[in-house]
């Protein structure tokens, strides 16, 4: 009886999971269709707006009206967003964009109120088609800010996505302090490739943030060096005194080193030198070895040899790797090949094998 009774249990789960499977597919083609019905229809709005502008007219206020009625529903924001497609290329999209950003607004401040599922959206839909305030306070860049309060990934990542593509530095700048004070946890590689979207004056964000070094949290701070690391060679001087204090931060002494093997800085040669020779942290010797392969000269291969007999294996590794890079001849190394550093002479062989030191 018993497993009978488990059959028919079996059965009817089986029953009520195809049901589910059949409402499901029902639903998700009423919807594909409702919001294609949404598509065509705003497309005609939209055409009409365009050709207005083409005319050196405004657009409507009727349109502005309807926006801020319509997409208040996530199905129409779809709708819309699929429609402006269409104006990827117009010469007239950030007229459009410009002139109904007083609807972007107040659709900001209904949408605050909604889940985050519906604040992801919203804020992605002003990341593909943003508004013009790059030189511009507008209350809109408060509001966004202020999706990132108890926000998960998904939108936060959204909200930043938004800020970088308006390209207003204050809003970046604002998003950041908001993230500090709140401890928000955001991932730097995450943080970083959003600031590298910047559309903006990415120096000027670079120099803007930076100013932040004793305020901020350091996971902040080592995505802002990732982000200046690739879009500027202007901050070696800046950065000087902080890599060669041991009141920085490990983690970001450490980044600021990475920075000067992308950016070469001549007077950093000589503290790489004193990283190697000194007791200090074995990360800061794995690092300066690396960086060294950016900086040639008689002086560096010296340096580099000793390196080769370090007890970490990762500073002879670097150290072996930049001797490679910096094409050491081979006669150079006889004296570790022939040496009596088992160590050094194996990591030298390998380093021959797999990269190639050209004699």
């Amino acid at each position: 009886m018993i497993i009978d009774y488990i059959i028919y249990i079996y059965v009817a789960t089986c029953i009520l999971l195809l049901l589910y499977n059949f409402i499901y597919m029902y639903k998700s083609k009423i919807l594909d269709f409702m919001i294609q019905k949404y598509t065509t229809q705003f497309g005609v709005m939209l055409s009409k707006e365009f050709e207005h502008l083409k005319q050196d007219r405004p657009v409507s206020k009727a349109h502005i009206k309807m926006l801020q009625k319509k997409l208040l529903s996530l199905n129409s924001l779809i709708a819309y967003v699929d429609a402006l497609k269409e104006y990827n290329t117009n010469p007239y999209l950030q007229s459009y964009l410009y002139q109904t950003s007083s609807a972007q607004q107040y659709l900001a401040l209904k949408y605050i109120r909604k889940n985050d599922m519906h604040k992801s959206f919203f804020a992605y839909s002003i990341s593909l088609y943003p508004p013009n305030f790059r030189n511009e306070y507008r209350p809109l860049l408060e509001i966004l800010v202020g999706y990132l309060d108890h926000s998960s990934i998904y939108c936060r990542e959204n909200v930043l996505k938004a800020l970088y593509s308006i390209g207003n530095i204050y809003a970046v700048e604002m998003a950041f302090q908001f993230m500090n004070d709140h401890n928000l946890y955001h991932h730097p590689k995450l943080l970083a490739d959003g600031l590298a979207t910047f559309n903006g004056d990415k120096q000027a964000l670079g120099s803007t943030l930076w100013n932040h070094i004793k305020d901020w949290d350091e996971n902040l701070m080592l995505a802002i060096i990732y982000f200046i690391s690739t879009s500027s060679s202007s901050f070696k001087e800046v950065f000087f005194p902080y890599v060669t204090s041991s009141h920085t931060h490990p983690e970001i002494r450490l980044e600021i080193l990475r920075y000067y093997r992308r950016h070469t800085y001549e007077p950093i040669k000589e503290y790489l030198f004193q990283l190697l020779e000194s007791d200090e942290n074995v990360n800061l010797k794995i690092v300066a070895s690396s960086v060294l392969s950016q900086y040639p000269g008689k002086d560096t291969i010296d340096h580099l040899k000793r390196a080769l007999c370090h007890q970490n294996w990762y500073v002879r590794y670097n150290a072996a790797q930049s001797l490679s890079t910096l094409k050491t001849p081979k006669k150079e190394l006889l004296d570790i090949l022939h040496g009596t550093d088992q160590y050094a002479k194996e990591m030298l062989q390998y380093m021959f094998e797999h990269e190639g030191v050209k004699s």
